[in-house]
């Protein structure tokens, strides 16, 4: 099966289609061997195109242009190989031998297509896609996890870009800290770039990062985000929005005036990226982390156990062994009062919360102090060991029962 059987008569292009109406238009008035005419007559004959609207087509302009339409609309199965076997049999061998690499360029092009549809893009979900800002969002949303948040959005003039590079190196690569560049992160088809940035700025970065020089305030799109960028600090009294890094002197916009900056050559750099790096760290707030149930059980029953008058046990540690004091306390008290563990166990509800008593839960001491104390591991084996042991533990409770809040 030829490979112009394959394709329809609508593959044909229009170069090919001129090509042929160019031969075959002109009248000629020598028959073929087997009576047909060998010009658009002839051909029309071998189509099956006539009768009435014959004479329409003969005065047309282009009537091997008419008859190809006409074919084409009345019937899908007539192919390439269908059309060079009516210039086969109206005998122009002439418009067959031209007319074949163009023929073969038309087929070769639609089976290209076509093998090409078999397989189909995704449909685009259009409301994921709005929400995909970066090109780090796109790679994260199709592992499925969230948006991409940054440490800050840098906004630079681009004759400073060599600076720019040099604080991508030591932010990014020295320090592993989240930078967003609108040049390398901003993805390609955004509509509104200026409102992109404007939700970058409020909603993905904790800091602006503005590096500031003549050719920054030249811009009126880094003036823009500047403002927004200190309204929306306002709005969310974020008070440390924005950083301004001076890289070279100009005059600052009112806006800036009073803000606390850092000046790239005044100090040595060291102090600069020093400088640069604490400002953007986001600190934890360590008084919204609960204390684990375990600990304040351990300690409110330590200073149960001190405050009945109760010693610790002696213990035998090797010299080697070094453990700082809060590991010390714990086993002490796990290895002399094993009903401490099992009394804690019942006083924590099955919702794994500690029921309220009369007398408010302690807060947890500080017992870096104990590291104070000498060691128990100073204690040379000597006749007096044990009455040395008993002193020190004797002065460790003291010491703890000085460290707990009195009820």
């Amino acid at each position: 099966m030829s490979k112009l059987s394959r394709v329809p008569l609508i593959a044909i292009s229009s170069e090919t289609t001129h090509l042929i109406s160019i031969l075959l238009n002109p009248p000629k008035v020598i028959p073929s061997s087997n009576g047909l005419l060998r010009d658009w007559r002839g051909f029309a004959q071998v189509c099956a195109v006539g009768g009435e609207i014959l004479p329409a087509i003969a005065a047309d302009s282009d009537p091997t242009y008419r008859i190809l339409s006409i074919v084409q609309k009345r019937s899908q199965d007539f192919t390439l190989q269908h059309l060079k076997d009516a210039l086969e049999h109206i005998e122009r061998w002439d418009i067959v031998d031209d007319s074949q690499p163009y023929l073969d360029k038309d087929a070769n092009l639609y089976l290209e297509r076509l093998q090409k549809s078999e397989s189909t893009a995704e449909e685009n979900n259009f409301i994921i896609d709005s929400e995909i800002l970066t090109l780090d969002d796109q790679f994260r949303i199709e592992r499925g996890q969230k948006k991409q948040h940054y440490d800050a959005f840098l906004l630079y003039a681009d004759e400073d870009i060599d600076f720019v590079n040099e604080v991508v190196e030591n932010l990014e690569r020295k320090n592993n800290l989240k930078l967003c560049l609108k040049e390398r992160d901003l993805i390609a088809g955004v509509t509104f770039e200026h409102e992109a940035i404007m939700r970058l700025i409020s909603e993905r970065c904790n800091r602006l990062i503005t590096i500031l020089s003549p050719d920054f305030l030249k811009s009126p799109a880094n003036k823009f985000f500047l403002n927004f960028a200190q309204a929306t600090g306002i709005d969310k009294r974020q008070e440390r929005k924005i950083i301004p890094c001076i890289y070279k002197s100009c005059e600052l916009p009112p806006q800036l005036t009073y803000f606390s900056k850092i000046y790239y050559k005044k100090f040595s750099s060291e102090f600069f990226w020093d400088k640069l790096i604490r400002s953007m760290k986001t600190v934890i707030d360590v008084s919204k982390i609960e204390s684990p149930v375990e600990i304040v059980h351990e300690i409110s029953a330590l200073k149960d156990v001190n405050s009945n008058g109760l010693t610790l046990n002696e213990s035998n540690e090797d010299d080697n062994t070094k453990e700082n004091s809060s590991e010390r306390t714990s086993k002490l008290i796990k290895s002399n009062y094993p009903t401490i563990s099992k009394a804690k166990s019942n006083q924590v509800s099955s919702q794994g919360e500690v029921p309220t008593t009369s007398e408010s839960v302690p807060p947890l001491p500080s017992l870096d102090k104990l590291d104070s104390l000498e060691n128990f591991e100073s204690c040379t084996n000597t006749t007096k060991q044990n009455s040395k042991k008993k002193k020190f533990m004797s002065k460790y409770v003291k010491k703890v029962q000085s460290l707990l809040p009195k009820s």
